[in-house]
Order: structure tokens, then sequence, then C-alpha cells
């Protein structure tokens, strides 16, 4: 049995007792450690004299080796051409990341049985700065096809289907899964798969279970197997758009 590598990823604030601790760990242990920090409200300063100070603050406590950079903007587009030139050392950083979710935290309002377009600004956003220019391109990273923070209990879930084009989301929900409603995800895998936008059956492995259940002679699967497909496409997808778009 081959051995285990120990590392551990302690999620931290970016307050000094904080910071103390990781500048006074011990070196073999230092070595297994791969923090995560929270960077904490600026309080009183501009948000760019607090990301300067921070990132000054966490060079000194742990160096810039195997040390990477998230800008998480959660649940709101991406403003990098405002932020990337506050941080300092950008160059210094092992990964430069930049993060966004902004796919609805509730679907409930949208009209039944009939596709519902939403932007993808996560996508949109980064897409806009990386291509008018920064001092450096962040890595993408979204939260795929769910909104930030913990999942949400929906209780009773509807029968919904959401696929990821170039610049938004194609949505449709139907009736209560609970009240029996899941056979109308054949037509809605029917109606994906007779598109234009589809993507194709070999696509994805989640490509290949919406084709699969377009025939009604399938099981419809339930709100994890939806999920599950849609999730899939969406990375295959937007790792296809990293490729074509260079980064």
């Amino acid at each position: 049995m081959a051995e285990r590598k120990i590392l551990y990823v302690p999620i931290l604030k970016s307050k000094a007792g904080e910071r103390w601790a990781l500048s006074h760990l011990t070196p073999a242990r230092k070595a297994k450690v791969r923090p995560l920090l929270e960077f904490h409200p600026p309080g009183a300063k501009s948000l760019g004299e607090h990301v300067e100070s921070i990132c000054e603050s966490l060079q000194a406590a742990w160096g810039v080796d195997r040390l990477d950079l998230l800008l998480d903007y959660r649940q709101h587009a991406m403003t990098l051409a405002n932020h990337v030139p506050n941080i300092p050392h950008l160059a210094d950083w092992r990964l430069f990341i930049a993060a966004s979710g902004v796919f609805p935290v509730s679907l409930a309002s949208l009209p039944l049985h009939q596709w519902t377009e939403i932007p993808r600004y996560d996508w949109a956003s980064w897409q806009n700065a990386v291509e008018h220019g920064l001092q450096r391109d962040p890595i993408f990273s979204d939260y795929t096809m769910r909104p930030p923070g913990a999942p949400a209990d929906f209780g009773a879930p509807s029968v919904n289907l959401r696929y990821t084009l170039e610049d938004h989301w194609r949505v449709q929900m139907g009736g209560r899964f609970s009240e029996g409603a899941s056979p109308q995800i054949h037509a809605m895998c029917a109606q994906l798969v007779a598109s234009p936008e589809y993507s194709g059956v070999e696509f994805s492995t989640g490509d290949e279970e919406i084709d699969r259940v377009s025939d009604d002679d399938e099981g419809p699967g339930g709100p994890t197997q939806w999920l599950q497909w849609c999730v899939s496409h969406h990375i295959e997808f937007v790792v296809e758009q990293l490729e074509h778009d260079g980064a």
C-alpha cells in the first residue's frame, strides 16, 4: 500500500492571531500545512489599503512559496479591473485565482414548462477583464450551478434541468418531485437534445445521460441525478471554453 501523503488545509481568518500562529510553526510541520485564509472585512481602511496590508503581513508570516491568492466574489460578478491593480506582489503568488457564483439561490420564481435564460455573469465578468488586459490574469473559478454557501434544503424540489451555454444557462422548471412530476424530465431532455444548443451525446457523461433520459422508456432519475448531469456538462463546457480562450 502506498504511503499516504499527510497534508492539512486549515481554513483561517486573516487576523493577527492566525497570522502569528502561521509564522511560528515548526519547519517540519509547516511543510505539511496548506492554509486557506479568508480575508476579514477592511473596516475603516479602503479596500486597496486593506488588501495591501494583509498581503504584506501574510508574506511576512508565511512567505510566498506555495502560496496562492483566491479572490472570491461569491454571489457577485467579478470586478477585477478595480481590484487587481491594488494587489501587491502580484507576480509572487504561486496561483492567482478569481471565483464567483451567480447562479440564483432559488429558481421558484421561474415560469413552468418553458426555457429561461440566466446570464452567466461570473464567466462574462472574468472574460471581459482578461480580454481588456490585467497585470496578471487570474485562473477562473466558479460554483458551477449552485450559489455560494451551504446547499439549500429545498424540502420539496421541483423537476428541473439546467444547461450551460456560452454566456448563459438554459433552465426549465416543472412540477414538484414529491407530487410525482419526475416524468416531466423526459420532455425537457428531449427538447434539449433536439435543440442546436445541445453539445452532443459524446460531450460529457452528463450529456450522455440527458440523451438517454430523452427516451420515455428510461427511468427519469431524481433531483440528485438531474444535478449530476448538469454539473458534469458544466465542468466539461468551462474547460473547453478556457481552452478556446487560451487560458
